[in-house]
């Protein structure tokens, strides 16, 4: 849902934007985008949802659900046929929560801020309705000049952005908090669809109990149950061997986290940042997240001090994104890695094949936040080598810092990718915000396509374009 009122909190993000701002807290949250004009109160459900591991593959599904429950105006066909016959139309969010068994309180006032802060640190995020419109707040921030808060807002002209908490408390007119709070755990079952008994981790578990006491679940896992925070799964005890990361969701069966039957012995949460920055990488010294590990939440020019000079196997983008470079001062080839990237599209990546370098080869990286409001200065869009989003993938942000240093200069790249060895060699594209336009020549010369904004691209056929060596931000453009 979106309206005139919504469009002067879009005009508030400008304000918004503080590059060096931290936030106080936030929560962890998928982000979720409306897959249509009235479904914001599905995508902020679904996040919610997925957060505390009741999970839809997708938006319609949920809408099913309601359509099924509710009749009347959603029409007769299902949703995920197609969503426009009746299915795409405004709803409510706690009698759709309370539907998945998510409790809610509703109350019809904005909440004060020592309330948000009091929600937040008891880590639990709510949904906030202004001018008609929803979206979850995860965190807040008292760093800033005024107070703001954090959010996850489905529009995709939006995304992950602060807005200022007085400004968008005086047409805030509704709340819906979550009525306990967000348990971290893992759920292991012996069968597949959760049959027969089950273990439960919360912290590190680096061997998981082989006898009845209380039961024997080692390399008896068949399905699982994530809720509140992402955890690593091991084949080995103490956290060694093959390893499959896991988000909030529900997993019916082994193959929904692309494991082995009966195969996990070990199992522990992701390394957490301090909570006090909305982005986070977190490093790791061996393949398939095992060894000693470290947390980044900013710009690190050189890993050398730190002791992890040419020393990461593998990582995982707990929130935000990252560029990571060969040599220090953001020297040599660059690889994206996002929250969203990787093998499974889950932020983990396994080893340096899945983000396409070399092993212990990272001197450097810039950690970003996720806050994806369009603008000429933060607009990021990945390129990928492969189809499908896969193998080496090239960041490019336009003009967030400054342009030269040591070969990192953004505008430089966009204009020839050759600079990064990816010129004529783009298969797919992610374009986190704004949009974008693509060149088949160097410096916005020849060939163009247009890319919408949090557009999957996926092939060469989807871009509209091949050979493609220069690109040039667009402006604001989103399409269903």
């Amino acid at each position: 849902m979106k309206n005139a009122l919504t469009s002067v909190i879009s005009a508030l993000l400008l304000l918004a934007q503080c590059p060096v701002a931290v936030a106080d807290a936030f929560v962890w949250v998928p982000m979720e985008y409306q897959q249509r004009h009235l479904w914001c109160w599905n995508a902020s459900t679904k996040m919610l949802a997925d957060l505390l591991g009741i999970y839809f593959d997708t938006q319609c599904e949920l809408a099913e659900l309601i359509r099924v429950r509710d009749g009347g105006p959603w029409g007769g066909t299902n949703c995920c046929l197609d969503p426009d016959v009746g299915c795409n139309r405004p709803a409510g969010f706690g009698a759709e929560a309370n539907t998945l068994g998510v409790g809610t309180s509703k109350v019809f006032r904005a909440l004060t801020f020592a309330e948000v802060q009091a929600e937040i640190d008891a880590y639990r995020p709510f949904q906030a309705w202004s001018g008609g419109h929803s979206v979850i707040v995860r965190g807040y921030l008292t760093s800033t000049p005024t107070p703001m808060l954090l959010v996850n807002d489905p529009w995709p002209y939006t995304g992950i952005t602060l807005i200022d908490y007085s400004l968008y408390a005086s047409s805030w007119n509704e709340t819906n908090k979550l009525t306990g709070p967000i348990e971290k755990y893992a759920q292991l079952f012996r069968h597949v669809n959760y049959g027969d008994y089950s273990y439960t981790v919360s912290t590190g578990t680096p061997k998981l109990p082989s006898s009845w006491n209380p039961v024997p679940i080692n390399n008896q896992a068949s399905s699982m149950k994530v809720v509140g925070y992402p955890y690593i799964a091991y084949d080995g005890t103490n956290y060694s061997g093959a390893a499959w990361g896991v988000s909030p969701k529900d997993y019916s069966n082994y193959s929904k986290w692309y494991g082995v039957n009966d195969a996990i012995s070990s199992m522990r949460p992701v390394p957490a940042p301090d909570w006090s920055s909305p982005a986070a990488v977190v490093l790791f010294e061996h393949e398939n997240f095992q060894g000693s590990s470290i947390v980044v939440t900013t710009r690190v020019d050189d890993l050398t001090p730190m002791g992890w000079n040419d020393r990461v196997s593998s990582l995982v983008v707990l929130a935000g994104y990252a560029q990571v470079y060969q040599h220090s001062y953001e020297g040599g080839l660059a690889y994206a890695v996002t929250s969203d990237g990787g093998p499974n599209y889950d932020g983990f990546y396994p080893n340096p094949s899945s983000w396409g370098g070399p092993n212990d080869d990272i001197s450097s990286l810039m950690v970003t936040n996720d806050y994806d409001s369009p603008s000429a200065t933060t607009s990021p869009i990945v390129l990928y080598k492969g189809a499908y989003f896969s193998g080496r993938a090239l960041l490019i942000e336009w003009l967030t810092h400054e342009p030269g240093m040591n070969g990192y200069n953004p505008r430089a790249w966009a204009d020839y990718l050759g600079y990064q060895n990816m010129d004529d060699s783009v298969q797919s594209i992610r374009t986190r915000s704004g949009a974008w336009y693509i060149y088949a020549d160097p410096y916005q010369q020849g060939s163009s396509a247009f890319l919408h904004a949090h557009g999957w691209f996926k092939t060469p056929a989807e871009i509209g374009l091949t050979g493609i060596t220069s690109l040039v931000f667009g402006g604001q453009s989103w399409s269903f």
